[in-house]
């Protein structure tokens, strides 16, 4: 029987998180039953577990370091109410009263009683003609010899040439493939 080094057992993990984390996304890209695919994923973590407990990898969540175990730390206390900052400092007289989780509170009770506005996360549209606006900028500040407005030019071309880069960026990646943790491309 052979032995197994730590960083070997590693890559062997490694490998096995992959393959779980595959068949736990696409599941159904790959043909497998869902119920399937999660019990497989349960079953490669397990073996992950294995392969590293034997090889004296030790997997802990808390460390000596965990903020947990810190003499007087109490996580009840976390969000508690204070009545002013732990320190008074004369030059700082706007810091009174701000520890009061008031504004939270009411935040907490708009958000769950579901009378907050969604949030928007589509991205924002291209403005047309921006990109033209600043290059035109560029073209009439040519003769213009002033280091402010040279320096204002510079920095829109910058942004320009930015912007543009992105775009392209965004072009070759292609907006419908879906990012994955697994690394295997299963459209190539």
């Amino acid at each position: 029987m052979g032995t197994m080094t730590k960083k070997g057992a590693q890559a062997v993990t490694g490998d096995l998180d992959r393959i779980a984390s595959l068949f736990q996304q696409d599941w159904e890209t790959l043909g497998v039953p869902q119920h399937i695919a999660n019990d497989f994923a349960l079953r490669c973590d397990k073996l992950a577990d294995y392969v590293e407990a034997r090889s004296g990898i030790k997997r802990e969540a808390l460390t000596e370091y965990d903020p947990v175990k810190e003499p007087g730390f109490n996580p009840e206390e976390i969000g508690e109410g204070k009545a002013g900052p732990l320190e008074d400092e004369p030059d700082e007289p706007f810091m009174k009263g701000e520890f009061s989780q008031q504004e939270n509170r009411e935040l907490r009770e708009l958000e769950q009683s579901g009378r907050l506005p969604d949030v928007q996360t589509d991205p924002a549209a291209p403005r047309p003609g921006v990109q033209a606006a600043m290059v035109e900028l560029a073209k009439a500040a040519k003769g213009v010899e002033n280091p402010a407005v040279e320096k204002a030019v510079r920095l829109a071309l910058t942004v320009v040439e930015a912007a543009k880069a992105e775009e392209d960026e965004d072009e070759d990646k292609g907006e419908d493939k879906k990012a994955s943790d697994h690394g295997y491309k299963l459209d190539a």
